[in-house]
């Protein structure tokens, strides 16, 4: 048998089950592959939450802002008064974004152990 430790980071949908088989790589389609969980990050499933909190609402800035923007021309705030408000908004987004991944990039969910058998 042959053995390969996987690390599941940042998206990972880890639910903390040991017996959980993930997906095979395409080398290992044909074999048979079991694997089992070596360790398992205290906070794993907090952090992918955290993550996935970011990356939503990032993208509905990258989308709602720009929008609510075009939307609201005229009325007493100038053009480039409201196109400043909404790119800090979005900058802000999608640098907490950039930051928490920068951040949590070192930090393993899951580490396992794949076992192939041929």
């Amino acid at each position: 048998t042959e053995q390969y430790v996987q690390q599941h980071r940042w998206m990972s949908s880890s639910s903390g089950s040991s017996d959980k088989t993930e997906e095979t790589p395409k080398e290992f389609e044909e074999e048979e592959v079991k694997s089992e969980v070596l360790y398992e990050g205290p906070f794993a499933s907090l952090s992918l939450r955290l993550k996935r909190v970011s990356i939503t609402t990032a993208a509905v800035s990258l989308v709602g802002v720009p929008l609510l923007v075009a939307l609201k021309t005229g009325g007493d705030i100038p053009a480039v008064g409201s196109m400043a408000v909404g790119g800090t908004a979005v900058l802000a987004a999608t640098g907490s974004t950039i930051a928490l991944s920068y951040c949590f990039s070192p930090y393993i969910q899951t580490l396992e152990r794949v076992i192939v058998e041929e």
